[in-house]
C-alpha cells in the first residue's frame, strides 16, 4: 500500500461519523415502547405510594433511601477494587490502546465518562457495566493484545466502536430512568418492553463500529473473535455459522428467550451486520457471497431478506397496548382503593333504647337491614313508592363492590297497603324467576313463603330487585347500575333475606 493510499484511508477513518444516519430503523419506535411502558409502570408505583398512609409512606421512603445508600457503597467498593486489581487505560499506561479509544470517541462524538480497564480474564473479550452511573468498560488483555498492533488496529476500532456506538445511541437520555428501574426491581418485569430498544441500540453500535473500520473482512474477523476467541476465529467456517444463525432465527424458544435480554443473540448481530454492509458496501457483500457454497448462498439470501423485513417492523400497537394496560391498572386500583376505604369506614353503633332516649321507627327499621348496610342508612322523606299507609322509609348505601348500590326499605301500617304499593311498583310484570326479570315469591330456610320477589331493568338501565316481608308489612327495593340481574339475585340470596327476616 502506498503512502498516499494509507493517508487517504487514515483521513476517512478520522472523519466524524453521522450517528443519526446510522441508527437502526427500529430504534425510534422501540424507544417509544420502552418509554411508554416504563413511565406507565412508574406511574402505577407512584399511585400506589400515594395511597399509603403517611407513616407507611415515610417508612417506604426511608427504606428506599437506606437501600440506595447500601447499593451505592457496595458499587463504590467494587469500582475501587477494580482500580486496584486492573490496569486503567490512559496515555501513560497503555498509550496505543488509549489512542484507539480517543479516535473512536472523536469519530462517534461521545465524550462522557467511561473508565476502561484491562483485566487478565473475562468470559467475553469485552464487557460494559455501570457502577451507580459511572460506566466501566472491561477488556480482556489476552483478547485485545494482538489487535493493538497497527496491522490489526481496524479490529480494535470495530470492537471499541460497538460499545461507544451503543452508548452514543442511548446518549444517556435513559440513564436515570434505567437506574430507577434496575434498583426498584422493575427491570425484570419490564424486560419485554425495554429489551427491544436496548437490543436496537446494540445493532446501532454495530453499524457505527462498521463505519469506524469501513471493511467487511475486518468487521467479520472482529465478530468471529468475539464469538470463539482469537485462537479459533481463523478456523470458524462462515457457511456453518450462517446455517446456525438461520436455525436460531427459526426457533420460537430462542426468539422468546431473547425478549428478556438487553442484547441480541450473537448470530443475529452477525446477520444484521451483513445486512447493513449490503446497504453501504454491496460490492463487499457480493464478494463475500461469491466465496460461499451455492447451497449456503440461498440460506444467506433468505436470512438477509428476513433481516430487511425486521427493519420495517414498528411497535406502535404495542405502545398503545402498554398505555391501555397501565391506565386500566390505575383505574382498577383506584376503584379497589375507594371500595376498601368505604368498607373500612367505621359504622356508627345503632342507638339502643334507654330510659332517657326514645327509639324512632326509622331506627327500628334500620336495625333490621343487613349489617353491611346498617351504618349507611338514613330516613328519607321522598319515597319512590305509593305512600298510602306508609309508616317509615329509610335509604341505605352499598359499602362494597359486592353490595347493591342503593337499598330503600319501606314499612306500612298494614299488609293491604304494602301489597297495593308493591302492585303499583311492579305494574304488569309477568310471573317467573327473578333472574329472568319476572315476578314470583320467595321462601325462607324452613320453606315458608315469606313474600314477593321480583327483578327488572329500569328505564335508566339499572338492575332492580323488589321483595316484601308480608308478615311485617315491609317492602324493599335494591338497585345497582353495575350489576346484572343474576348478580343482584346472588347478592339478595346471601345478604338480604337472611338479615331481614331473622
Amino acid at each position: 500500500m502506498t503512502a498516499t493510499n494509507e493517508a487517504q484511508r487514515t483521513s476517512v477513518r478520522s472523519e466524524p461519523i453521522d450517528v443519526k444516519a446510522l441508527r437502526h430503523p427500529t430504534e425510534p419506535s422501540r424507544f417509544a415502547l420502552a418509554a411508554a411502558c416504563t413511565l406507565s409502570g412508574l406511574a402505577v408505583v407512584v399511585v400506589w405510594l400515594a395511597r399509603l398512609d403517611l407513616p407507611m409512606l415515610f417508612a417506604a421512603v426511608i427504606g428506599l433511601a437506606i437501600v440506595m445508600a447500601l447499593i451505592w457503597g457496595a458499587l463504590q467498593i467494587t469500582r475501587v477494587r477494580i482500580l486496584g486489581d486492573a490496569v486503567l487505560v490512559t496515555a501513560q499506561t497503555l498509550p496505543d490502546l488509549q489512542q484507539a479509544v480517543d479516535e473512536v470517541r472523536d469519530r462517534v462524538g461521545y465524550h462522557r465518562r467511561v473508565d476502561i480497564f484491562v483485566v487478565p480474564k473475562l468470559t467475553t473479550p469485552a464487557e460494559l457495566t455501570s457502577y451507580f452511573g459511572v460506566r466501566v468498560l472491561l477488556l480482556e488483555g489476552g483478547a485485545v493484545a494482538d489487535i493493538t498492533a497497527l496491522a490489526k488496529r481496524p479490529q480494535l476500532l470495530f470492537l471499541l466502536g460497538t460499545f461507544f456506538g451503543a452508548l452514543k445511541a442511548k446518549h444517556d437520555r435513559w440513564a436515570v430512568v434505567e437506574f430507577l428501574i434496575e434498583n426498584a426491581g422493575l427491570r425484570k418485569i419490564l424486560a419485554p418492553f425495554v429489551g427491544p430498544w436496548l437490543r436496537a441500540t446494540v445493532y446501532t453500535g454495530d453499524r457505527i463500529a462498521y463505519a469506524c473500520s469501513r471493511d467487511l473482512g475486518t468487521s467479520l474477523d472482529a465478530v468471529f473473535r468475539t464469538l470463539v476467541g482469537k485462537e479459533l476465529s481463523p478456523q470458524l467456517q462462515t457457511a456453518g455459522l450462517i446455517k446456525q444463525a438461520q436455525r436460531v432465527r427459526n426457533s420460537l424458544i430462542l426468539r422468546f428467550s431473547q425478549l428478556f435480554r438487553s442484547v441480541p443473540h450473537a448470530t443475529n448481530r452477525f446477520l444484521h451486520l451483513l445486512r447493513f454492509a449490503q446497504q453501504v458496501q454491496p460490492d463487499s457483500v457480493a464478494a463475500f457471497r461469491a466465496a460461499l457454497p451455492e447451497r449456503t448462498t440461498v440460506s444467506l439470501d433468505n436470512a438477509l431478506a428476513r433481516a430487511a423485513r425486521d427493519e420495517q417492523r414498528r411497535v406502535g400497537a404495542a405502545v398503545v397496548t402498554c398505555l391501555a394496560v397501565a391506565v386500566g391498572l390505575l383505574l382498577m386500583y383506584g376503584a379497589l382503593a375507594t371500595g376498601d376505604a368505604q368498607e373500612a369506614a367505621p359504622i356508627p353503633p345503632v342507638p339502643t333504647p334507654t330510659a332517657e332516649a326514645t327509639v324512632t321507627p326509622a331506627q327500628v327499621l334500620i336495625s333490621a337491614v343487613p349489617a353491611s348496610l346498617g351504618g349507611s342508612c338514613e330516613e328519607i322523606s321522598n319515597p319512590q313508592v305509593q305512600t298510602v299507609g306508609l309508616a317509615v322509609a329509610v335509604r341505605c348505601y352499598g359499602g362494597t363492590l359486592q353490595a347493591a348500590d342503593l337499598v330503600d326499605v319501606y314499612q306500612f301500617d298494614s299488609y293491604a297497603n304494602m301489597s297495593a304499593a308493591t302492585d303499583s311498583l311492579l305494574g304488569g310484570l309477568g310471573s317467573g324467576a327473578c333472574v329472568d326479570g319476572l315476578r314470583g315469591t320467595w321462601t325462607d330456610a324452613n320453606n315458608n313463603e315469606r313474600g314477593t320477589l321480583a327483578c327488572f331493568t329500569s328505564l335508566t338501565a339499572e338492575s332492580v330487585a323488589v321483595w316484601t316481608i308480608d308478615d311485617e308489612a315491609i317492602l324493599i327495593m335494591a338497585s345497582d347500575p353495575g350489576m346484572g340481574l343474576p348478580e343482584l339475585y346472588g347478592w339478595w340470596q346471601l345478604a338480604a333475606p337472611a338479615s331481614l327476616h331473622t
